[in-house]
């Protein structure tokens, strides 16, 4: 177990420097740096435990991993993250049982075999056990939905796509995340029930934690900004979204036939990274009336709007002999489509 702590706190805070230092200094890299130095802090005391065997201590940092997860998702979506007291708020657990740590800091809770001992504190052991399940699962949960909801909502904003923008790789992380402590909270719950201790499930929590702090350092290190992707709140189209939207029956026509314009005579497609805000911005329309038009008007989204037009490019060039030298595929990337896949699908 040694090894695995030396290994997690080394490549944890190198990682937190590297992140914390990077330009340009947003807000996801301060949140990514400040939970990888969290682990430096849960991976210290587990050391410290386990060098002196007269110290004991039930950790309460794993209540900041799910709060840090979902403000992490949230910062790479959003400039701002929520109001300043919604956002403490989430912290409260941790705070309630960092301070119980300090006055209960002799108990050990690392014993599973005792874990259901009759005493005073089988109460407080119970709270605290199922407190941390619920925080981890809770917030696994929330960041998951949070993806989907992103993803499902990408191609309103833009006729592109990449690996960067999906965020596939935050949701596989986000799934490990939760599969390592699912696992130690079953390991932990078989040696609790059955009276046994031959093995810690929290061990389990810290190769978890190793691996995991590599490969979120390793992809966030690599993460660009979206900003200039997403999307406020209001420009979604779900369901009701535009019912108070204010915009007009004749104004929703007006827009539409300039879009329709603006598409034909410049053909804004041909860029292949077009995106939803540059659209809005040349015809000065807002992008959520922008996308009403789209969804209400044509019942499409932005993304097969735009690649629908790139398709139409791409049979025109297939007919004009000034292209009969050139691959298909090498007209469909002139044509604005960023990708094979992409062009397949259309």
């Amino acid at each position: 177990m040694e090894p695995t702590l030396y290994i997690g706190i080394t490549q944890s805070l190198f990682a937190g420097f590297v992140v914390i230092t990077k330009k340009p200094a947003v807000l996801s890299n301060r949140i990514l740096a400040t939970w990888l130095f969290m682990i430096v802090f849960d991976m210290m005391l587990a050391l410290l435990v386990y060098k002196i065997d007269t110290i004991f201590f039930f950790t309460t940092v794993p209540f900041v991993y799910g709060p840090l997860l979902y403000f992490y998702i949230h910062s790479l979506m959003h400039k701002k993250l929520p109001l300043k007291r919604r956002f403490l708020l989430h912290f409260i657990p941790f705070l309630v049982f960092f301070l119980l740590s300090l006055n209960f800091r002799k108990l050990n809770f690392s014993n599973t075999a005792t874990f259901l001992e009759m005493d005073a504190y089988i109460l407080f052991r119970f709270i605290y056990g199922v407190s941390i399940f619920l925080s981890i699962t809770g917030y696994s949960i929330i960041a998951y939905l949070t993806i989907l909801r992103y993803q499902k909502n990408l191609k309103n904003l833009s006729a592109f796509t990449s690996a960067d923008m999906t965020l596939n790789w935050l949701k596989v992380i986000t799934i490990l995340f939760y599969s390592a402590y699912t696992l130690m909270f079953i390991t932990g719950g078989i040696q609790v029930f059955g009276r046994m201790d031959a093995f810690q499930p929290t061990n389990i929590s810290y190769v978890g934690l190793t691996i995991f702090a590599f490969l979120i350092s390793f992809y966030g290190i690599r993460q660009p900004d979206l900003f200039g992707w997403i999307l406020d709140e209001d420009d979604k189209p779900e369901s009701g979204r535009y019912e108070r939207s204010g915009l007009s029956e004749a104004d929703a026509s007006e827009y539409l036939s300039r879009l329709e314009k603006f598409l034909q005579d410049k053909k804004p497609y041909l860029n292949s990274e077009l995106t939803i805000h540059e659209l809005s911005t040349e015809l000065d329309i807002s992008r959520h009336h922008l996308t009403q038009v789209m969804n209400e008007k044509l019942n499409k989204n932005f993304y097969t709007l735009i690649n629908e037009y790139r398709m139409e490019e791409v049979k025109q060039r297939l007919e004009d002999p000034k292209y009969h030298n050139y691959t298909m595929l090498a007209i469909a990337y002139d044509a604005g489509f960023n990708s094979k896949s992409t062009f397949n699908h259309f």
